[in-house]
């Protein structure tokens, strides 16, 4: 198993952004990426954009104090890299909906 971080960010409806990541473990970067689109298939809005929902995997959101599902955000955070790190494990890549 090997350590990968995992960086994503939350773009609110103004296009703010902020940014949040968690270590996990894992056969490969490629491994992970293939398991958060299986996992969060029904996320998905545009071809080139992977979307997910962090919390339902339990790792920490990137979402602004006044984010406001009743507005104009969006309750999906956009995966931004994947990659090998010799940084600490923070999280398990995990199911659970």
């Amino acid at each position: 198993m090997q350590k990968i971080k995992v960086l994503y960010q939350y773009r609110d409806a103004a296009n703010n952004k902020k940014i949040e990541w968690v270590v996990v473990e894992a056969e490969s970067p490629a491994i992970v990426k293939i398991q958060l689109e299986r996992i969060f298939a029904d996320c998905q809005g545009w071809p080139d954009v992977p979307l997910f929902q962090p919390e339902r995997l339990g790792w920490p959101t990137a979402y602004f104090e006044n984010h406001d599902l009743l507005g104009d955000d969006v309750a999906f955070h956009e995966i931004c890299e994947v990659a090998l790190t010799d940084d600490v494990v923070t999280h398990e890549l995990s199911h659970s909906r």
